[in-house]
Formats: structure tokens, C-alpha cells, sequence
């Protein structure tokens, strides 16, 4: 994994590929980019070709690179590649914020999306964040904020331990308001699998999760630490669904198997893959505890204990095969690598050169995009 900042020679180097990778994107002060680590693509690849359908800028770090294999053991061996990822995002922000400099100031997005690389998918298209009402509590409370401001994933179950009463003890002190978000909704545990933020708010969250940092120790408990001390200002958990939908059913404490020093509670039973239909527009509506139909722009489908991963892709069938666009023209969509073994620092390509095999290190692949 490279934990090292980017040096200024490297993010100049960098310009062609971002005028490349940018400039054929949603650019402009809306443009919400989709950020992922894989260090290999499988197939289907549903997180790249819903990506790709919606047209959204796509960034992918680390592909290619061997973060798991003879490095690390058991928790570790999981952990390692989630640590990778915060690095290379740090690596994303920093080129980002360099946009202005390098003259892409109106094409670097303005949104980065942070999303596990292989359970997750776009399940509905981007600008239906902007009529959420987390958009506009951005807009009125969080533009002029120094912290910046993002969104964690809020979900039914508290993972890798535990922390129930901390969250209800914090509450009580005032430091996080969960026990009224309960009586709204299950999904007050935050996920560390999806996140939306400002640049300036992954900076905020980047200082203070990078020092801490460890393979031996789990990201996302890391991060609820982080929430339950107050040391997230500007961020919020996405606890109705707007923007970020977590799917894991909820069915009470238990041990996760492999890993025994985990488990998971939750506050009471809950099954949010029930709670989808399809949305006229092939898009995803989601009915909220509360029963506010949301429509989140991005879907986790986490390991669950009652449902097989194809049962929990099958749902959202409706989405992939609802939009229009030919296989010779989806591959031609502009893709952009960091710290890919094969290319170094950054370098722009399309998802069809991806899925053809032309950066991996010595190997052609199948199309990991074709459906």
C-alpha cells in the first residue's frame, strides 16, 4: 500500500490524465465522482458498469497491486486492502485540490464518493441527490463550513463490535444525537463501505482517520470511535437512506464467524431489501422506516447471514437493465487509475481498455463489465 503523500512533480505529471479523465465526465460544480479500490476486477463488475451507465467520473486506486497475498493474516489479511484505499483517497484529494492550479478547476468533480469496490452499485441517477433534503442541509449549513461536509452510511447493525450503549451514552452527553434518531429510524450505526464528501470535508476525515491507520485494527471501528468522540465535525450519518443505502439485514446480536473477537447488535429487527421497488425511471425507490420514499444514488450489498450475494444483486436487476447504451459506446467512458502497479501515480484509460485486460501486470482478462 503507498501511504506517502503525492510530491508536487507527481500530481504536475498527473495533468494530462486528469484533462483526459475529467474532461469527458459530469464536469462542473455539480459532478459527483465515484471512488473505489480493487486490486482486481471480478465479473460482473456491478459497481464499474452502473457507474458507467449513469455516465459518473470514476476513479480507481490500487488496481493490480497485491494488497492481501503473503503480506498479512487473518483480521489483517481484510483489513489491509479497506487501509489502502483511505491512502489512496488521500492521493485522489490531493489531486483534486491541485485542479485549480493545474487549469481543471471547472472539470475536477466536486463530490467524491468513496464505495467498497465489489458489493456496491449505482442504483439511481446522480442528480437526484441534489432534491434531497441531505443536499440542502448541505446547502444552507454545511458550503460555508472550514470542516467541510460528508456523509457516512447509516445502518441497522453495529459492527465489528458492539457499541450500543456508547452510542446511546454519547447521546445522552450531547455529542451524538442517537437517541432520537432511533425513534426515527434502525439505521443509526454508521458503515464505513459508502461515504459522500466535499473535498474539504474528506480532509477533515482523512487527518484524523490516516494517523491511526493500522492493518491490525478495523477501519470502520476506527471510525466509530472517531463519530462517538466528536472527531467528525461537518459529517453526518445518512440514517433515512437519501443518499447511501445500507442493505445488511438486521436480525439481532451475533458473532461474525470467521473473525470471533466480532460481533454485532442492533437496536431492533430490520430488513431494508424489503423495503425496495423499482421506480419508474428504472432507478431504485427505497421506503424508509419512517415511510419517506427515498431514492439513494448508491446501494451497499453487504455479506449477509439470510441472503446469498446473487439474491441480493437479483433486487436490483430493475437498475442495470433498465438503461439504454450499446457496448460499444459504454466502454469508451473515460476511467481514471491511481497507484495502479502497472501505470504508477495516475493514469487515464476507458472501461473498456479495463476490462480487456490492457493494465494488468502480465495478464489479459475476461470483460469483468459485460453482463
Amino acid at each position: 500500500m503507498n501511504s506517502v503523500a503525492l510530491t508536487d512533480a507527481q500530481i504536475d505529471s498527473c495533468r494530462p490524465a486528469l484533462d483526459q479523465a475529467w474532461a469527458a465526465g459530469r464536469a462542473g460544480p455539480r459532478a459527483i465522482a465515484i471512488v473505489a479500490y480493487a486490486d482486481l476486477i471480478t465479473q460482473p463488475w456491478q459497481l464499474g458498469w452502473s457507474a458507467l451507465l449513469h455516465r459518473m467520473p470514476f476513479i480507481l486506486i490500487g488496481y493490480g497491486t497485491p494488497s492481501k497475498a503473503g503480506v498479512w493474516r487473518g483480521a489483517a489479511s481484510y483489513n489491509a486492502p479497506k487501509v489502502a484505499a483511505w491512502f489512496g483517497l488521500r492521493r485522489v484529494v490531493q489531486l483534486v485540490r491541485a485542479a485549480e492550479r493545474l487549469g481543471l478547476g471547472k472539470a475536477a468533480p466536486r463530490y467524491l464518493f468513496m464505495a467498497d469496490g465489489f458489493d456496491t452499485l449505482v442504483v439511481n441517477p446522480p442528480d437526484h441527490f441534489w432534491r434531497t433534503a441531505a443536499a440542502q442541509r448541505h446547502a444552507h449549513h454545511g458550503a460555508e463550513s472550514p470542516h467541510g461536509w460528508g456523509l457516512l452510511s447509516g445502518e441497522c447493525n453495529c459492527w465489528p463490535r458492539c457499541l450500543k450503549d456508547a452510542y446511546f451514552n454519547a447521546s445522552l452527553i450531547g455529542t451524538r444525537p442517537f437517541g432520537q434518531c432511533v425513534q426515527r429510524s434502525p439505521n443509526c450505526f454508521l458503515n464505513a463501505g459508502l461515504a459522500m464528501g466535499t473535498v474539504q470535508g474528506w480532509d477533515t476525515l482523512l487527518s484524523t482517520l490516516i494517523p491511526r491507520l493500522s492493518p491490525q485494527k478495523d477501519e470502520q471501528l476506527l471510525l466509530h470511535e472517531m463519530w462517538l468522540e466528536g472527531a467528525l465535525p461537518g459529517w453526518e450519518i445518512d440514517s433515512q437512506s437519501e443518499v447511501l443505502l445500507s442493505t445488511l439485514d438486521c436480525v439481532g446480536p451475533n458473532r461474525l464467524g470467521a473473525l470471533p473477537k466480532w460481533s454485532r447488535c442492533t437496536t431492533r429487527p430490520f430488513s431494508p431489501l424489503d423495503h425496495i421497488s423499482p421506480a419508474r425511471d428504472g432507478g431504485t425507490a427505497f421506503v424508509a422506516e419512517s415511510g419517506a420514499v427515498q431514492r439513494p444514488l448508491v446501494a451497499h450489498l453487504q455479506g449477509s447471514p439470510t441472503r446469498t450475494k446473487a439474491e441480493r444483486f437479483a433486487r436490483f436487476n430493475h437498475t442495470l437493465g433498465s438503461r439504454v447504451a450499446t457496448w460499444a459506446t459504454a466502454i469508451k467512458q473515460p476511467l481514471l487509475l491511481i497507484d495502479s502497479l502497472a501505470d504508477g501515480p495516475c493514469k487515464a484509460t476507458t472501461f473498456g481498455a479495463l476490462a480487456s485486460g490492457e493494465h494488468d501486470p502480465g495478464r489479459a482478462r475476461p470483460h469483468p463489465l459485460r453482463r
